[in-house]
């Protein structure tokens, strides 16, 4: 079966599929992420512990004040 059959299934048969690919990541293991992932990881972390994040609304203030959308 290919992604295109997979998606015209129906909805119980498309939950199911999805629930056998999830519980199939629980063999996932960190020697499977490139060591790119584990560095951003850890950059983001720094970011973290240094205070250099936004709380969500100011974030989405700024993004709002810089969109045309708005």
């Amino acid at each position: 079966m290919n992604l295109e059959q997979l998606a015209t299934l129906p909805l119980n048969s498309r939950i199911q599929a999805m629930e056998i690919l999830w519980t199939s990541m629980d063999s996932v293991t960190a020697d499977t992420s490139p060591k790119w992932h584990l560095n951003v990881l850890k950059d983001r972390l720094g970011e973290i512990d240094n205070k250099q994040y936004s709380v969500w609304d100011d974030a989405k203030k700024r993004l709002k004040a810089k969109s045309t959308l708005h």
